[in-house]
């Protein structure tokens, strides 16, 4: 059960039925379905930049979970972690599949890709990264993860927006959890690599200003890095397709005329100009086109932010609502029953 729950979560439930139910009510083909969501071609440049970012966050959300933890421990909610008397490295694989890699996969397919875009074609672009990063964080089952992992669905559905790519996100939520189930195995079998991030808390102990300090300047350096980075994903990611995408289409639209001159040359010795609506409607047609080969079009998007208002809008709404009404009654029972004791 806890290796065939996980994955009819994952595959069965947050995946295929988000495809199925897309395909069904669009009438459109997966692969359509999958360019809508975002996935598009990306560099390895892209990809390394994207690890790099998943690591920051990583140490980052470390550094938040443990003051949170502190504070909901004045309240009497307490995290405990499930005991283990043994941690083979086949179980650490198991872990790494079961609890990064399809998670990544799955939870990001279901919240960046069909909710972000669903939702943000009838409510602005701002409320549908709320509405989904709310409920990514209902999704974890308890008000603990529920907080942190609100802040990372902002995050990640911001990132995914400005890019038009869902790549990057799945690669840091990957990240993000793997460093996670490493430095579980590593501090089980005293490996001593979690040692390198509780450095900041160890120098407390010794020194709490300096230890404060240091903790404050490190912060501020990986946000600063972090924003870098996200600077040259967008340089490598949807700027770089951007730019090659318009080429094409203008070396495409300058061939058309040249053919066109020179056929009117021939004809009548006079050349003939199109307006610019008849150049923008050219240029429009062109960008639809070749834009699939680049994974910014589909049948569900005309251009880029431009999505029609079809019946996923009412799925992924109705999908939202349901699941937010259900695992927020979770989460605050669980909160709930944890204050009083019971559990």
């Amino acid at each position: 059960m806890g290796i065939v729950l996980p994955i009819v979560i994952q595959i069965g439930l947050l995946f295929s039925l988000s495809m199925c139910v897309m395909c069904f009510s669009t009438k459109q083909s997966p692969l359509e379905i999958f360019r809508f969501y975002g996935f598009k071609k990306i560099s390895w440049k892209g990809v390394l930049i994207a690890i790099v970012m998943g690591v920051i966050i990583y140490v980052l959300n470390v550094y938040f979970s443990t003051f949170l933890n502190y504070f909901l421990s004045l309240i009497g909610y307490t995290v405990e972690g499930e005991p283990s008397t043994t941690y083979p490295i086949g179980m650490l694989f198991l872990n790494l599949f079961l609890s990064a890699v399809l998670p990544a996969v799955c939870e990001e397919t279901s919240h960046r890709g069909m909710l972000l875009n669903g939702i943000s074609s009838t409510k602005k672009r701002t409320t549908a990264i709320i509405f989904t990063a709310v409920l990514f964080g209902l999704l974890h089952g308890n008000i603990y993860q529920c907080i942190y992992a609100i802040a990372i669905g902002l995050f990640f559905g911001y990132i995914s927006s400005v890019m038009e790519n869902i790549y990057p996100v799945i690669i840091m939520h990957f990240m993000n959890n793997a460093l996670s189930i490493f430095m579980g195995y590593s501090d089980f079998h005293s490996l001593g690599v979690e040692t390198i991030l509780n450095y900041p808390f160890t120098l407390m102990n010794n020194n709490a200003v300096l230890g404060v300090m240091f903790l404050i300047a490190l912060i501020v350096f990986l946000v600063m890095l972090l924003k870098l980075l996200m600077g040259q994903l967008f340089k490598h990611t949807i700027l770089k397709q951007l730019h090659g995408l318009n080429d094409k289409v203008l070396k495409t639209m300058e061939r058309d005329d040249y053919f066109q001159d020179l056929s009117t040359i021939v004809k009548s010795g006079e050349i003939y100009r199109l307006s610019e609506l008849q150049d923008y409607a050219r240029f429009k047609t062109l960008f639809y086109a070749y834009g699939k080969e680049f994974g910014f079009t589909s049948k569900l998007k005309n251009v880029v932010g431009e999505e029609e208002p079809v019946k996923r809008d009412k799925v992924a709404t109705a999908f939202y609502v349901t699941s937010t009404v259900i695992l927020g009654a979770v989460v605050v029972l669980e909160f709930v029953l944890k204050i009083i004791g019971i559990i």
